[in-house]
């Protein structure tokens, strides 16, 4: 059996900066017991002073991999964001258990025939018609199909949806990267960013968004009371995903009713919902 610990989407510093969810994180990653740990975008400003928070983590005595995220790249180039995660290039894979684990890097534009990595807000030219965001380059494609012509079951790592439509979300020509799992094994994807929770299955291919750890933002920023995460078990019969509920720290102001609603296409309930996926079907807890 193979156990992993996952989160996305901290934003540590941007609404919070004591430290609470961070320690929130590891202390529920210590209590699973994981073979590895994987954040999944935005932990943080990719400065001298948050190297804590990648020590925090490593403390807990397995792995820790890494995912960029879009806004990780806010305020540095992607090589700097590369050097402070520890990452020697911004797509990879690894394999734990007999499973390869793929890591895409979502976080590129396409405009005037170029494929630029973020930076700066970049992705926020969109009223050029000739951006488009987010986009995987040729070449991550192509490295993508390699990977995948392994032999082995694959769970796939991406900060942006493969599979939310709705306009601005989820990877442009996302339909064109789910074409390459088809005769593959790929046992299930799992994405952060859209800050909610989700969960589709395509073609047998399930997808699992991975609610943010601190905070779902719907017209403005409404916090979270505790650090969501997910712990994930495989075995040869099914994958069983371990969420939990959490609430607000503030409200709706208008109804109260956030938690039902839908937001860029996704739910925004406060919670990390659980699920145990069995193969080519999936059952809701």
């Amino acid at each position: 059996m193979i156990r992993f610990f996952v989160f996305s989407d901290l934003h540590h510093g941007e609404v919070e900066s004591d430290g609470r969810r961070v320690a929130e994180l590891t202390a529920r990653a210590r209590e699973q017991k994981p073979d590895f740990i994987i954040s999944l975008g935005d932990l943080c400003p990719p400065v001298e002073e948050n190297r804590w928070i990648l020590r925090e983590l490593e403390s807990v005595g397995v792995p820790v991999y890494h995912t960029v995220g879009n806004h990780d790249t806010d305020r540095h180039t992607l090589a700097e964001v590369m050097d402070f995660l520890g990452l020697k290039r911004p797509y990879y894979s690894f394999e734990s258990g007999g499973v390869k684990f793929i890591v895409l890097n979502t976080c590129y534009i396409y405009r005037e025939g170029d494929f630029i990595p973020l930076y700066g807000r970049n992705y926020k030219e969109r009223g050029d018609s000739s951006v488009r965001y987010p986009v995987l380059p040729p070449e991550e494609l192509d490295w993508l199909s390699v990977e995948l012509d392994c032999g082995k079951s694959c769970v796939v790592f991406s900060h942006h949806s493969l599979i939310n439509d709705f306009p601005g979300r989820g990877v442009c020509g996302q339909a064109g990267v789910r074409e390459r799992f088809r005769g593959r094994d790929v046992l299930l994807c799992m994405n952060g960013n859209d800050h909610g929770d989700d969960f589709r299955v395509a073609e047998g291919v399930p997808y699992y968004l991975v609610n943010s750890a601190s905070y779902m933002w719907c017209e403005s920023i409404v916090r979270y009371k505790n650090a969501l995460s997910v712990c994930v078990e495989m075995d040869r019969q099914e994958l069983r995903i371990s969420g939990m509920e959490s609430g607000y720290i503030t409200e709706a102001p208008e109804d109260g009713k956030l938690g039902e609603r839908i937001w860029n296409g996704v739910g925004i309930a406060p919670r990390t919902s659980s699920y145990t996926i069995k193969r080519q079907t999936a059952g809701k807890e």
